[in-house]
């Protein structure tokens, strides 16, 4: 269950990332996802000797785990695109298979979420509720109901968010 959840999240980020970029903080925008994905594309092929679109996530993900990182980032072309990778196979060695990962994964998203939600202009989630709004837009307004946002803050607000938490 924690795995679907973390999975959808990761989803969603990446629609945001793709189709929304700017409603996404400056620095999660500017992330050159296609060149980030093209770079994962050829390590794969060159590790796994087929193409691409032939290899199973399953099959990447382990991979990654078993790729050795150690002198990984200064061999190989560019460093942004290799620091990303390296990151990644660390990463993905470190979290191990245990459902725990699930529960920490799950947790980065949904703060990566919120701090998007409160990042984003206010105008931007403004359009977004014309067409029912964006999850995003939809986190931004229970933060602010709450108080957990700069946007509309209502003098006391924070102390009735925890008085209502209580």
């Amino acid at each position: 269950m924690k795995h679907e959840r973390s999975n959808c999240l990761s989803q969603y980020m990446l629609y945001l990332l793709v189709k929304h970029p700017y409603m996404l903080p400056i620095g999660m925008a500017h992330i050159k996802f296609q060149e980030i994905y093209a770079e994962v594309g050829h390590f794969i092929e060159e590790q796994l000797s087929k193409p691409v679109k032939e290899v199973k996530k399953k099959e990447a993900s382990e991979m990654l785990k078993k790729v050795n990182t150690e002198n990984m980032l200064s061999t190989r072309g560019d460093y942004r695109s290799n620091f990303v990778i390296f990151h990644a196979c660390k990463l993905a060695k470190e979290l191990g298979d245990g459902e725990e990962k699930w529960e920490i994964i799950m947790n980065v998203w949904l703060e990566i979420l919120g701090h998007a939600a409160s990042q984003c202009r206010g105008s931007h989630h403004a359009q977004q509720l014309r067409r029912g709004g964006e999850l995003l837009t939809h986190v931004w307004l229970l933060m602010a109901h709450f108080g957990l946002t700069d946007h509309f803050q209502i003098p006391r607000s924070r102390a009735i968010a925890e008085a209502i938490l209580r």
